[in-house]
């Protein structure tokens, strides 16, 4: 009968240390979010990087001789420095999502080893919240992006866009 009873805690034991069916969903909700993110803002860089090398080919065009107004190379320059400056926050953004990445990762093994722990909750929990704040980050970036483009009169996928730039 001891044995039973010794046999039956230490299955309820190891039981209790694995992950609950709520925590399997959650986990499995926020990998494929946490991809949607990183997509996201992957191709936000790009995008990115499109608009500013159309802004370095005008910039490479603005003569006095060409110049359509006076201040067209200065435009062009202000144009870049607030591309240049948000592209280096959505890059800072990526660099450091990877490391938080690597947890996500580490979380999904301990679940698969059936390894889980009250910490590996909270973590849980900390990384969906991060990625609550990262949609919002993402949202503005891209709206910033957009205003970028609207006051500078381009689009990164525009072949017009180095005549628009004004």
């Amino acid at each position: 009968m001891k044995n039973l009873l010794v046999n039956l805690f230490i299955v309820c034991l190891f039981a209790s240390c694995g992950p609950k069916n709520v925590e399997k969903e959650n986990l499995n909700t926020l990998v494929g979010e946490w991809k949607t993110i990183s997509d996201e803002a992957t191709t936000l860089s790009a995008d990115m990087g499109e608009a500013s090398s159309t802004l370095e080919g005008k910039s490479e065009m603005v003569t006095p001789e060409n110049s359509t107004t006076a201040n067209s190379g200065d435009n062009v320059a202000t144009c870049q420095k607030e591309l240049n400056s948000l592209q280096t926050v959505v890059n800072n953004f990526i660099e450091n999502w990877r490391g938080s990445s690597k947890e996500l990762d580490r979380l999904t093994n301990q679940m698969q080893m059936g390894n889980w722990t009250e910490e590996d909750t909270q973590q849980l929990r900390n990384l969906e919240l991060e990625l609550r704040q990262r949609e919002v980050d993402i949202a503005q970036w891209r709206n910033d992006f957009e205003e970028i483009s609207l006051n500078c009169k381009f689009t990164a996928k525009d072949s017009n866009a180095e005549d628009s730039i004004n």
